[in-house]
Parts: C-alpha cells; structure tokens; sequence
C-alpha cells in the first residue's frame, strides 16, 4: 500500500495494528520463510523507506489500540486481524464514522464454513444500506469482501 501511494505521488499514511512482535523472529507464512525465522523489521528491510514515510506500524490488539488513536478518516480499511464476530463488529464499528462516500473496507477471509462471524458482520454491514458489499471467492478455503460507502 505505501508502494501505490509512492507511485500516485499521494501523501498518506498507513496505519498497521497487529498483536504479533515487532521484533521476535517467526515464520510470517511468506516465500521469505524459505529462510527461516525472521523479525518484521527484518522481513521488511527491503522496503524501509516507504515504511519510514508511509507505515505506522503498531503492536497490539485493535480493541485496545483502537481507541487510542485519533485518525478523523479511514479513506481505506484492510481488516485481517480478529476472526470472530464480535471484534469484527467493533473494528466495524471504529471504522464507519470515518468513512465518507466512496470510501472501502476491504475484508479478508470472508469464508463463511472457516469464519462464520466475518461473513455474520459483512451482511450485516451490507444490510443497513450505506455500504455495497462485493465479495471474491479466490478458492473454498479463500474469499474476500469489498465494502463500499455509498450513503
């Protein structure tokens, strides 16, 4: 995303919450395990500087990061973290009065037999007629919902 801002010359940035560790070395399910067990900071080294004037990148679980933070406009909101309907409902939640028309939340794992409560809150997100739901089925173990604000 920092990548697609640099290349429309727009200002912006991107704030990424995520429980797991900055710096503790895992497997982040990507072709760089190949090598092994790496810090983020490693795993991104390549792309420091568009982290660095870009990305905020904050540690922690986002019903307590969230309402912390002071951003007055969510242009575009990628939702990957919590997996269950009630924390999706509340990232939901902190999201739409930061949204105006034409605005999108982008949904991963809209997959309703492995993630019932993702697919739960989207309808029900799509049902109160502000947002036009699409949604992409990539295989049966793999889907996605585009949110758009459309009132």
């Amino acid at each position: 995303m920092g990548k697609a801002l640099w290349d429309r010359k727009v200002e912006g940035k991107i704030a990424t919450i995520d429980p797991l560790p900055h710096n503790v070395k895992l497997y982040w399910n990507c072709i760089d395990d190949l090598e092994g067990e790496k810090t983020r900071a490693q795993l991104l080294s390549n792309y420091s500087d568009l982290i660095n004037r870009y990305i905020w990148l904050i540690e922690g679980k986002s019903k307590e990061v969230l309402s912390k933070l002071e951003l007055s406009r969510i242009h575009f909101a990628f939702l990957d973290g919590a997996h269950d309907y009630e924390d999706v409902k509340f990232e939901i939640s902190y999201v739409l009065p930061r949204q105006k028309k034409g605005d999108v939340i982008f949904f991963d794992d809209y997959q309703e037999s492995y993630y019932p409560g993702i697919v739960k809150a989207v309808r029900e997100l799509g049902s109160n007629g502000n947002y036009q739901i699409e949604t992409l089925s990539a295989n049966e173990q793999r889907g996605y919902a585009i949110a758009e604000k459309i009132g």
